[in-house]
């Protein structure tokens, strides 16, 4: 049986994505980490730069 994170994936809302760049915190289905979007809107670690396939939503914005 599949988890239920994987059955209700909720889409991160275009109008709500940060800046390219903008570091933010994003939870994944099994972690939860520090994150950038790049400039083709593809989600990056920004500890060691791997590419992030699932990104479920955003936690945390830091102020600006």
């Amino acid at each position: 049986m599949r988890p239920n994170w994987l059955l209700e994936q909720p889409e991160i809302d275009e109008n709500d994505l940060p800046a390219i760049g903008e570091a933010v915190i994003v939870r994944c289905p099994n972690f939860q980490c520090l994150a950038y979007r790049g400039r083709t809107n593809q989600w990056w670690d920004a500890i060691d730069g791997e590419e992030l396939t699932h990104v479920l939503e955003i936690i945390y914005r830091f102020c600006r």
